[in-house]
């Protein structure tokens, strides 16, 4: 059976190692949850910002007694390499299940599904920044904001549990070893409650969760697979010294 090449796992390796920099990053923003009538049903301030139902609830997420606009535009703005990397560690990833191409079609799919959930994640980012700026000047975001945002994040919450139902596959049938493998079916199922998030909002966080998931099991995994093809070139270069 075969397996990936080491520069497969050391992009992978890099490339997690960037997305738990950004991660932290927009974590020590230090946004707080806004209060907003009716209460968000959320956990996270930024996921509640990803799904506003009107643009007055826009403003009130946005309102500057809770977080300065500095704050969100910070956080809003590193999403934007946060999810190039998140894109490409979950594609990379999937491609290490696969290394001997067996499975094409549904390497595409995921890759494809990856991909275009870090598009509309782009553009509810946009949607985002427009309703700060209005918020910002002391207006209210227009409900086409909001409707823009809540679409795209719903979207790419939809897309990423599609793209974790065909990672979930390529890692029961790929060459892992029992314990990642299980890890990533694990969370790849977990990510396909964001297929259904719309009809329970809390859902798209369980959504979130299991993709987080997925992208530190598949750091991992490259970590250990560049590891053991070093020490395997190393030990050769000793063999024939």
């Amino acid at each position: 059976m075969g397996s990936p090449p080491r520069a497969l796992h050391g992009a992978v390796a890099v490339t997690g190692l960037l997305l738990i920099g950004l991660a932290l990053a927009m974590m020590a923003t230090g946004l707080v949850m806004p209060e907003t009538a009716p209460a968000c049903e959320l956990t996270a301030p930024i996921v509640c910002a990803e799904l506003p139902p009107s643009g007055a609830w826009f403003a009130e997420v946005f309102a500057p007694a809770f977080n300065p606009a500095a704050r969100w535009a910070a956080t809003i703005w590193l999403d934007f390499p946060f999810l190039v990397a998140y894109a490409l560690v979950l594609s990379l990833g999937a491609l290490g299940l696969d290394p001997e191409g067996r499975r094409p079609a549904l390497l595409r799919a995921a890759a494809l599904a990856l991909f275009a959930a870090a598009a509309m994640d782009a553009l509810e980012n946009t949607g985002m920044l427009m309703a700060l700026d209005v918020a910002a000047a002391g207006g209210v975001p227009s409900d086409d904001a909001a409707l823009l945002t809540r679409v795209a994040a719903s979207v790419k919450f939809g897309l990423l549990g599609l793209g974790g139902l065909a990672t979930a596959w390529l890692a029961w049938a790929g060459p892992l070893h029992r314990a990642p493998a299980a890890a990533l079916v694990l969370g790849g199922l977990a990510s396909a409650a964001g297929l259904v998030g719309a009809l329970h909002p809390p859902l798209f966080e369980v959504g979130g969760l299991g993709v987080a998931a997925m992208c530190l099991v598949h750091w991992l995994v490259a970590i250990g697979g560049w590891w053991r093809a070093r020490s395997a070139r190393d030990q050769r270069r000793g063999g024939g010294a």
